[in-house]
């Protein structure tokens, strides 16, 4: 772990002093430490772990500590990759990209530092709940100083805070971002799960959507599902479909390797496996995580042609409602992406954005009126969310 000592200013001269250490591990906390930076994200201390440990293709992963004597107040979750500007246009947009990419490809596919996370739930920075006001103040100062030297020692040209929601993005100090421009990502899609019956549950929906779901349900007397907590001798598969899956969504931010499959079940508690056979071929599969009274969904895979034929998107569905009903589980988190469907099945929606700026001023100028045709537009309408309102 590299320490760099970055003093903030202080009109109080006790104030203790704060430093910025960079460390090349996604979570260097311990996981007591974790939980009360990150008391509401849906991913453990262990999940963080797994992920910066398995790693992915085409990404580095790190963090920033800000401490003082007394210990750590803010955790700056990081990561560092290429992003091709091009994948959210359209139409004549993506053409006149297109050509621009071709002569100057870093302009289109810059390196990014990003702060939050890959994983696939909404970014976040993890600061001490107990600490004053003014303490956290003082470390943010040190924290984006530490942040911009990071750029430049990594040859970062954009520095982007990923995907912070309203909760997760009220401790941001906007008032010291200004730099940084604001455009709406894609929204999170959850739901609370006060159903006494899977019945019940259809009830509350559009009756064609209703008797599609219906439909569905049928199919699934054709499979066989099960649960399990090792992937063991489906791993191969598990793999493929999960590659697979990655090849087909809009969405795919990054690709994780085979250990992160392999490893799950034994290292994040609450983590199984749900499997989908058709005779005996395994055509899906979901990864699931259940913590804190919540049902993470956190990937699925399957066969294009036995999922199309068999409606597994739909049967997963109503597999994961039917097994939080019968366990008692009240919430589930469901990711971001297909947000218009998931809201025609009784998700509700956390509008999430990015945080953007350009290290250098006049490009930092060029890309705030650029933005506009790189921000997501959901398919279904939010407000993009206010960010810092713990310093309003």
């Amino acid at each position: 772990m590299m320490t760099l000592k970055l003093e903030a200013k202080s009109a109080k001269k006790t104030s203790s002093s704060m430093s910025a250490e960079f460390s090349d591990k996604l979570n260097p906390l311990d996981d007591r430490t974790w939980s009360q930076f990150f008391p509401d994200h849906p991913d453990s201390a262990e999940m963080i772990g797994l992920m910066g440990d398995c790693g992915m293709d085409e990404f580095e992963f790190s963090s920033i500590i800000v401490k003082n004597d007394d210990g750590p107040l803010l955790l700056l979750p990081l990561f560092t990759t290429h992003y091709d500007l091009t994948t959210t246009l359209s139409g004549s947009a993506l053409q006149l990209a297109g050509a621009a990419k071709a002569i100057l490809p870093r302009l289109l596919r810059p390196k990014v530092l990003g702060v939050g996370f890959v994983e696939g739930e909404w970014g976040e920075v993890g600061f001490d709940r107990n600490a004053s006001l003014e303490s956290l103040e003082r470390a943010w100062l040190v924290a984006i100083e530490a942040l911009n030297r990071a750029a430049k020692r990594l040859q970062a040209q954009l520095i982007a805070f990923k995907d912070f929601t309203f909760e997760s993005g009220k401790n941001l100090p906007i008032n010291k971002l200004t730099a940084f421009s604001c455009v709406n990502s894609m929204p999170y899609c959850q739901m609370e799960l006060r159903f006494a019956s899977l019945e019940d549950y259809l009830k509350t929906l559009d009756p064609d959507l209703r008797r599609y779901l219906k439909r569905a349900e049928k199919k699934r007397q054709d499979l066989r599902i099960t649960y399990e907590n090792q992937v063991g001798p489906w791993i191969d598969q598990v793999y493929e479909l999960y590659l697979e899956q990655v090849k087909q969504s809009e969405s795919s931010f990054g690709v994780h390797r085979r250990e992160y499959f392999e490893r799950i079940c034994d290292t994040v508690p609450g983590a199984r496996y749900v499997l989908y056979y058709l005779a005996d071929k395994l055509i899906a599969f979901e990864l699931l995580v259940e913590r804190k009274n919540s049902l993470i969904q956190k990937y699925i895979g399957m066969d294009r042609e036995a999922g199309r034929d068999y409606k597994i998107f739909f049967v997963s569905w109503l597999e994961n409602i039917r097994y939080c009903l019968d366990k008692g589980i009240t919430h589930t988190h469901i990711g971001a992406s297909q947000e218009k469907l998931k809201s025609e099945l009784g998700c509700s929606l956390v509008p999430s954005a990015v945080l953007t700026r350009h290290v250098d001023p006049v490009m930092n100028r060029l890309l705030k009126f650029a933005l506009p045709e790189l921000e997501y537009v959901s398919k279904v309408p939010v407000t993009k969310p206010v960010l810092g309102s713990m310093w309003i």
